[in-house]
């Protein structure tokens, strides 16, 4: 799920694009000092098939997850159900 959000930030002096690969954003700037901010990353509910939702993560940790305990299910969720859990 991607989110978008506006930006102003009066130190940002540049026009163009930066992609942040750690927090897997991407920021755009098409004037100085107002920009956007779309938001990149998944998150996931880790289910187990005997007791519900376990835990949370993002990807690409999710596909880890999978690996280590093929007995779990990833279930794409908001960043709001991701903020209530953890």
């Amino acid at each position: 799920m991607k989110r978008i959000k506006f930006l102003f930030a009066w130190y940002d002096l540049w026009v163009g694009l930066f992609w942040d690969s750690k927090k897997r954003k991407l920021y755009v700037f098409p004037l100085p000092m107002l920009g956007v901010v779309i938001d990149c990353v998944q998150y996931y509910a880790i289910q187990s098939r005997h007791n519900g939702d376990i835990g949370v993560c993002v990807a690409p940790e999710g596909e880890r997850c999978l690996r280590e305990d093929p007995g779990c299910v990833l279930r794409p969720i908001s960043k709001r159900e991701f903020d209530d859990f953890a």
